[in-house]
């Protein structure tokens, strides 16, 4: 079964052709798949006593809406510390009172206690959702009502979020359900919330917690169960309203989300540029250190390069421009590996990674080069090529007087000498072009996403750096490569502040 499943619920009857797409996005445990329960009843006329289950809950393990299922999208629903949905899934309906339709995308929780890599997973498994409906009515934000303070968890969910919607949409498009409470004992902060995401177009109250008590508690207890009534009605109108406010959205195009997911990626090829322009900084500072001191043994040691004649290769890496579409991994390409040299695939800059399940480097869900699944590969006009100019030193000694042998020995050091400055000189230009260019593209993600975190996205890639510099054997590239460490340092600070 597809990571991308559609279901669809409600009346055949045609109504209105416009489709209301919505994606819910919000922490783990918050409430996004209970949500879902309490639209399925909404649409499917289910009541306190005939409740329809599209999730399984604690309480409610047996689906009663069987066409709605999907039995790969769940983990362990005891476990609330981890999402409990996989992947991306569609539920749609149609209103059987003005048959308006309605996709609602039910979206893996993050801070996830699996880690940041699992919360990377998720946001790229909703980034290519979002991308493949071409355009959302709203995008609703799911959140507990009973979080007194931002904890750590909502914290690193907000941020998260805030990093990762468009400005258009969310300035637009952004609804904010509030789960677990109703508008008197809701203590969530709506200003965090407005400071670090956005402010929402409209906030909702909803308790849903009927999907998560024990039905043995009220059920035949007169007070619990008014009160359970009281809360199911309150929750049904607040679905209606909710269908109302998305209806009168103007529905926004997902291409900012294309962008942002092109930027990211030139990001990372141009960081992996610099890298290899670092390397190649580092052996041609290698050989110029190699002719200097030949230049100044050449004065007390006239025989050692008597009639002796080498060829000196220094290879050098680069990232190139290539004429076909290459399959390769984000984790990976910093390691001169290729994993599908003009992939045939059709060309998916911005569409669902899982394509890449069908290419040819693929077996199974693992690379055989890299070892990485498919969501961490992309498709680029790159490739990784590695050059051996040879510099011919030809040192030849003849038995003429000590002047003349020394000041054809200083000619030779000296061409060498020139021409690898002229490569230095050249790759350092390029270094430049590059990090300029990684400029350009941090400046571009912050037009489309505001508070897009930058020191997050260029936190690894600085590290890599950092040891890729620490390897150098030259205290100039060193330097060099620190340099452009701590102006990626300051740009990613000064982006991120200027966006909170």
């Amino acid at each position: 079964m597809s990571a991308f499943f559609s279901t669809t619920a409600g009346s055949a009857n045609d109504g209105a052709n416009q489709n209301h797409i919505v994606l819910l996005v919000g922490g783990t445990g918050v409430g996004k798949s209970t949500l879902i329960n309490a639209i399925v009843n909404h649409f499917r006329q289910g009541t306190v006593d005939n409740i329809k289950i599209a999730i399984s809950t604690h309480y409610y393990k047996n689906v009663t809406e069987r066409d709605l299922y999907r039995p790969d999208s769940e983990n362990d629903i005891e476990n609330v510390t981890t999402s409990t949905t996989n992947g991306c899934y569609n539920y749609e309906f149609k209103d059987p009172i003005n048959y308006r339709r309605f996709t609602f995308i039910d979206t893996p929780g993050l801070s996830d206690t699996r880690g940041i890599d699992q919360d990377k997973i998720n946001i790229d498994r909703i980034t290519h959702a979002a991308m493949k409906t071409g355009n959302l009515s709203a995008i609703v934000v799911v959140a507990s009502g009973t979080e007194a303070r931002v904890t750590a968890s909502v914290q690193n969910t907000l941020v998260l979020l805030a990093g990762n919607l468009p400005d258009d949409i969310t300035n637009k498009n952004l609804l904010l359900i509030l789960t677990k409470t109703d508008r008197t004992g809701a203590c969530f902060s709506l200003r965090d919330f407005a400071m670090k995401v956005a402010k929402p177009y409209e906030v909702f109250y909803m308790n849903n917690t009927i999907f998560s008590s024990d039905p043995a508690t009220w059920r035949n207890d007169g007070e619990l169960r008014e009160e359970v009534d009281i809360n199911w009605q309150k929750s049904q109108r607040t679905i209606r309203k909710l269908l109302d406010t998305i209806a009168s959205l103007q529905a926004s195009s997902t291409q900012s989300f294309h962008k942002m997911k092109q930027a990211r990626d030139m990001i990372m090829v141009q960081i992996t540029a610099i890298m290899m322009d670092i390397g190649n900084l580092n052996a041609v500072e290698e050989k110029l250190d190699a002719v200097r001191i030949g230049l100044s043994n050449s004065k007390s040691d006239q025989q050692k390069y008597a009639n002796f004649k080498t060829t000196t290769i220094s290879t050098k890496t680069e990232m190139v421009e290539s004429e076909h579409h290459n399959t390769l991994c984000r984790e990976h390409v910093n390691n001169n590996i290729i994993c599908h040299e003009n992939c045939v695939l059709q060309y998916t800059p911005n569409g669902d990674s899982a394509i890449f399940k069908g290419c040819a480097c693929m077996s199974g869900n693992r690379c055989d080069k890299c070892g990485c699944g498919p969501d961490r590969h992309m498709h680029v006009k790159q490739t990784v090529q590695v050059t051996t100019p040879s510099i011919e030193e030809t040192l030849d000694h003849m038995k003429k007087a000590q002047h003349d042998r020394e000041l054809q020995l200083q000619s030779q050091y000296i061409n060498q000498e020139n021409q690898m400055q002229q490569d230095k000189n050249m790759i350092e230009s390029a270094m430049k072009t590059k990090y300029q260019q990684v400029e350009s593209l941090c400046h571009e993600l912050q037009g489309i996403c505001k508070r897009f975190n930058f020191v997050n996205e260029l936190n690894a890639i600085v590290a890599v750096l950092k040891n890729k510099a620490a390897s150098s054997t030259s205290m100039k590239v060193r330097a060099d490569a620190d340099q452009i460490i701590k102006n990626l340092e300051l740009l990613a600070d000064q982006l991120t502040n200027r966006g909170i």
